[in-house]
């Protein structure tokens, strides 16, 4: 997660502070050929559990650094992260799998 700056955001995998693990066979990889597309998702907390009051930074953009790549895909997408669980920091996401 980026700022409107282009700084990089807190962000962290929510997974073990959930208590779930990454699938065995996470990393496996989806090769493209030109012209081909695939997705993924992340799924992030919209703060629904938390005090009214709570905010957390808003990303302008994501930066997704593709296996092998030395530089990250960056695009626009606005993430309002907050924590899954009340008093751990903002920037929490589940990124998932990424399929054809």
């Amino acid at each position: 997660m980026l700022d409107a700056a282009g700084t990089p955001l807190p962000t962290h995998d929510a997974l073990p502070s959930l208590g779930v693990t990454a699938p065995a066979d996470a990393g496996t990889s989806v090769i493209l050929d030109p012209g081909d597309d695939a997705s993924f998702t992340i799924t992030y907390s919209d703060g629904s559990q938390l005090p009214p009051s709570a905010s957390c930074p808003t990303s302008s953009a994501l930066a997704v650094t593709p296996e092998g790549s030395p530089r990250p895909v960056i695009f626009s997408y606005s993430i309002e992260a907050f924590p899954y669980i009340q008093g751990e920091q903002c920037g929490s996401v589940i990124v998932g799998e990424i399929g054809r």
